[in-house]
This record gives C-alpha cells, sequence and structure tokens, in this order.
C-alpha cells in the first residue's frame, strides 16, 4: 500500500504515549501553537517560563519541539498536560541533532514560518514571548513519526529555502540527504507499506522493492 503524509514529517516520535489526545501514542491537534528550541530542556523555571508565556499569549494547545527532554523537565511537562486544573495540552517533541546539525531544526521552523528558539540565548527567564508561539493548521504524532501541517500558504523564506536545496540537489543528483530534505520542505512523504506473512518473505520483499525503487529513480535522472 502507497500512502503520501502533507506537510513536514519528522522521523520522531511523541516523548512519552501518556501525551497521545485521542489514545496512548497518538495526538491529533487542529491549530495547535508550535513552539521550537535547539536547547536540550532541563531545569524547572524553563519549562514554567515556556508554559506561562504560552498561557498569558491565549495558547491552549502546545506542541513543544526541542532538542530533549531531561532532568526535571519531563515530569514537569507531563505533569502538567495531565492535570485538568491547567488550561493547557501538551504534546512534546523530541528532535535529536545528529553531529549538533541544526539545519533540519532550521527546516522545520522556515517551514512553519515560525521563530527558532537558540540555545544561545540562554536562560529562557523573561525572554520568552508570544512571538515565539506559532500557529499551525495540524500537528499529528503517531507510532515513529510526527507531522506538522503548516497555517500559512505563502511563505517567502520557505520559498528562498527551497530553491536553495533544490539548487544543491541538482549539483548532486546522489545525495541522499539532500533529496529528503527537499521532499520534506516541499512534497512531503510517500510511503510504502509492505506485508507479507513470515520473516524472510518480507525481507525478501523489501529489497525487491527497494532495487525497482532504485532503478526507477536512476531511470529518473
Amino acid at each position: 500500500r502507497i500512502t503520501k503524509d502533507t506537510g513536514y514529517n519528522l522521523d520522531t516520535p511523541m516523548f512519552d504515549p501518556v501525551l497521545g489526545n485521542t489514545s496512548p501514542g497518538r495526538a491529533d491537534y487542529i491549530r495547535p501553537h508550535v513552539f521550537i528550541t535547539d536547547k536540550k530542556l532541563y531545569h524547572l523555571e524553563e519549562c514554567r517560563e515556556i508554559l506561562e508565556s504560552a498561557y498569558r499569549s491565549g495558547v491552549t494547545n502546545i506542541i513543544i519541539v526541542a532538542r530533549d527532554f531531561l532532568g526535571e523537565a519531563p515530569g514537569f511537562l507531563i505533569s502538567n498536560h495531565l492535570d485538568d486544573k491547567v488550561p493547557l495540552n501538551i504534546l512534546l517533541i523530541k528532535f535529536p541533532l545528529p553531529d549538533n546539525d541544526i539545519v533540519p531544526m532550521y527546516d522545520l521552523a522556515t517551514y512553519l514560518n515560525a521563530t527558532l528558539v537558540q540555545d544561545k540565548i540562554g536562560n529562557f527567564k523573561g525572554k520568552i514571548t508570544a512571538d515565539h508561539f506559532t500557529l499551525v493548521e495540524r500537528v499529528y504524532s503517531a507510532g515513529g513519526k510526527t507531522i506538522f501541517v503548516s497555517e500559512n500558504k505563502v511563505n517567502p523564506a520557505l520559498t528562498l529555502l527551497v530553491e536553495e536545496v533544490r539548487k544543491k540537489k541538482e549539483e548532486n543528483p546522489d545525495d541522499n540527504k539532500v533529496a529528503k530534505r527537499l521532499a520534506s520542505l516541499t512534497t512531503g512523504t510517500v510511503n510504502l507499506e509492505v506485508g507479507a506473512s513470515t520473516g524472510p518473505e518480507l525481507r525478501e520483499l523489501l529489497y525487491r522493492y527497494e532495487d525497482a525503487i532504485n532503478a526507477t529513480r536512476a531511470a529518473i535522472r
């Protein structure tokens, strides 16, 4: 079966299944606000600053995308999500940055026309404003992926970024990393789901499909 995910796709699930709003491990938010930072959230006061700023800004559903959630952060944020007295629904998405490569997170922020709150600003205390919460059309998270659908149909910054990445793809047609980046920024991701009754049969089918995909790519070039 072939399916297509529109929006920006992250190959990462929600931080904890308990954060699902439709069922454990599954979340579907319509018109939530997204907060994106390349920081590893650890300290309680920084997490409190995010939530209090969101509340003051009129945010009710907040998707927090961060490099990691450590120390006091996960427990504090999850407990606030589960507390019926707190007027906020919270979804945490861990966005690992291998080799400290910030480009994928920058791409997501640009795609959503959002502000990337960078680690270099230091402690968040007193620095988080309404501008750091970006309204998006939808955020869906289930299984091993999370999909962000932008609210903005016109995004000049994204247009320029796509042109830049497309040029890199033309210069390096065999660079799969650049190809995936371009797909994430433009047409989304096509998923090919393969099933079989046994493990060996499944592996054989996967190899055949992989060969066919590679042959198609070579023919297109």
